[in-house]
C-alpha cells in the first residue's frame, strides 16, 4: 500500500491545529507523513508548532513563513516538499476520520484517477457532529463546470498536480476550486461517499464582510473563465469520473 502525505496550512488556527494533528496520530494505519507550513501567524500557532509534544513523531515536518504569503503560496510550497506521489490536503482547524488514510489510500490502489475525494460531515466549534456534508459524484455526462459537489477531504497525485499549473498565487480565494478545474483537465476524479473528513464550522469572523464576499465571488468567476478558455482554446480533453467508490471499492451502480 502507497504512503500519503497530509499537506496542512496554517494561519491563526492556534486554538484548534492540535485536534489536526492529533487525527493524524489517531490513523489505524501508519504509511503517512505530514506537511505543515505556518504562514505567518500571530496567535500562540507557532509555540503550539514548537512545544507540543506530538510533533516530535518523525512522520511530522514544520516549516515557518516569517511574513504571510498566503495559502496559495502555502500550498504549492507544500506540494513540493511532498515525498510521496499521493496528497491530502488537511485545514488546521479541521480533523480526518481515523480510517481516512486507509480508506483513500486502498481506493487509489484500485482505481487509475489521479484526484480522490471523500464526503464530509459538518461539525460545530467543540466538533461535536451537526449533519452530513453535499459532496456527491460528478453525473453522468457533466463536469465540475457544471456541478460544485468536491468536497473535503480533497487528494491527489502529485504526478497530476505537476501537469497543471498548480495553486493560483494571485487568487485570494476560490484556490480549491481552481485547482479542480486544472486538475480535471489532466486525469479523471473519483469520489468516496464515506464521511471521513470532519469539517469545523466557525463563527464568521468579523472581517469576513460584503466585500469579502464579493471578492470571493470574482475568484472564483475568474477561475471558471479561465477554465473555459483553457478547455475551449486548448481542446484539453476533460477527465472523466469513474464511479463512484464506496468504501474502497468502486460502485458499479455509478
Amino acid at each position: 500500500m502507497e504512503a500519503m502525505t497530509v499537506i496542512i496550512p496554517n494561519y491563526n488556527k492556534g486554538p484548534y491545529i492540535k485536534d489536526a494533528i492529533d487525527s493524524l496520530l489517531r490513523q489505524d494505519v501508519s504509511n503517512w507523513l505530514a506537511i505543515i507550513m505556518d504562514d505567518g501567524s500571530d496567535d500562540d500557532s507557532r509555540q503550539c508548532l514548537e512545544t507540543y509534544a506530538p510533533l516530535k513523531d518523525h512522520r511530522f515536518s514544520v516549516h515557518i513563513n516569517q511574513q504571510r504569503k498566503g495559502k496559495a503560496y502555502c500550498m504549492n510550497r507544500l506540494v513540493q516538499l511532498a515525498t510521496t506521489d499521493i496528497i491530502g490536503e488537511l485545514d488546521s482547524d479541521d480533523v480526518v476520520a481515523e480510517q481516512c488514510v486507509k480508506e483513500v489510500v486502498k481506493a487509489y490502489d484500485t482505481s487509475s484517477s489521479g484526484f480522490i475525494y471523500t464526503n464530509f460531515t459538518y461539525c460545530d466549534n467543540r466538533l461535536n457532529k451537526i449533519r452530513k456534508g453535499w459532496g456527491s459524484g460528478i453525473p453522468k455526462g457533466q463536469t465540475t463546470m457544471d456541478v460544485t459537489c468536491v468536497t473535503p477531504f480533497r487528494t491527489f497525485r502529485k504526478s497530476a498536480f505537476l501537469k497543471t499549473s498548480g495553486f493560483d498565487e494571485k487568487l485570494t480565494s476560490a484556490i480549491d476550486k481552481d485547482l479542480v478545474f486544472k486538475l480535471e483537465e489532466v486525469t479523471t476524479l473519483d469520489f468516496i461517499d464515506m464521511e471521513l473528513y470532519y469539517y469545523r464550522e466557525l463563527v464568521p469572523s468579523l472581517s469576513r464582510g460584503p466585500e469579502n464576499e464579493a471578492r470571493a465571488l470574482e475568484n472564483f468567476a475568474l477561475a471558471r473563465a479561465r477554465a473555459l478558455t483553457r478547455r475551449a482554446v486548448g481542446g484539453t480533453p476533460i477527465g472523466q469520473q469513474q464511479a463512484p467508490i464506496e468504501n474502497g471499492v468502486i460502485d458499479a451502480r455509478g
